[in-house]
């Protein structure tokens, strides 16, 4: 917004024409939706934040249930995730734009999507979303280029561990990570009661190709399934220098 206001002002100043009101922001586009767990959108210029809204009916009524989403914060993922759903029920939602001017209209509306599971995501902003966790651990934001343009990565080590806890049985598990040299795979454990835990086996993706002009890490992506696991504690260990991007992890 600052940028824009900016534009605005230096046109104005070559112009000689008076800077315009700001007009209240036209309707987004909301994008179709596979899972209520990744909600994207087209955004409206001039917008500020949005509000997510979702309703049972197509004629509602409508509950904001996302408000005041701000579509740069992370880069390239999904903008929103509805964890306050109830697995097996339908939903329909919308999207509006906001800025100082007031609201859009609501956007087209997408569903019903039926809810077979519900994802908790942690993009490491900072520890608020990790239960415990032990280690020389540390949030970094610094050569985002590297990292696929993630600003938001945790850094640890050999024997550095995080824990999570949902609040029913885990599902499944997916953790996007980087690696500067060698890939160390983590160590994934399941907990009932966050003090004995069982290790489960894990695949992962390999997406690398080449340090290119920048010195980029090597991206990984680990996943792995827990059905019919009955546990809700989940620990990440490390096993060697690695940068996690994000985690999601699925539960019933």
């Amino acid at each position: 917004m600052n940028l824009f206001k900016l534009m605005q002002q230096k046109a104005s100043e070559i112009t000689g024409l008076p800077i315009p009101e700001t007009e209240i922001p036209q309707a987004p586009v909301l994008l179709p939706i596979k899972e209520v767990g990744a909600i994207s959108w087209q955004g409206s210029v001039g917008s500020a934040s949005y509000d997510v809204e979702r309703a049972e009916n197509t004629d509602g009524p409508w509950k904001v249930v996302g408000k005041g989403i701000v579509e740069t914060v992370n880069q390239y993922r999904p903008l929103f995730n509805d964890e306050s759903v109830e697995v097996g029920k339908s939903y329909y939602y919308r999207i509006r734009a906001k800025n100082e001017a007031g609201t859009s209209t609501p956007s087209n509306i997408q569903g019903p999507i039926r809810v077979q599971y519900i994802t908790f995501i942690d993009e490491l902003h900072n520890f608020s979303k990790i239960h415990t966790y032990s280690g020389d651990l540390a949030i970094e934001s610094k050569e985002a280029r590297k990292f696929k343009e993630d600003l938001h990565r945790l850094a640890g080590g050999s024997g550095d561990a995080i824990v999570y806890r949902v609040p029913r049985n885990i599902r499944s598990v997916k953790v996007f990570a980087f690696f500067e040299d060698k890939i160390e795979s983590f160590i994934f454990s399941v907990s009932a009661d966050g003090s004995t835990y069982n290790e489960i086996e894990n695949a992962m993706v390999n997406y690398y190709s080449g340090t290119g002009a920048y010195g980029y890490w090597k991206p990984i992506l680990f996943f792995n399934d827990a059905a019919n696991v009955e546990r809700n504690f989940l620990k990440v260990e490390f096993k060697g220098k690695a940068q996690i991007s994000r985690i999601e992890v699925t539960y019933e």
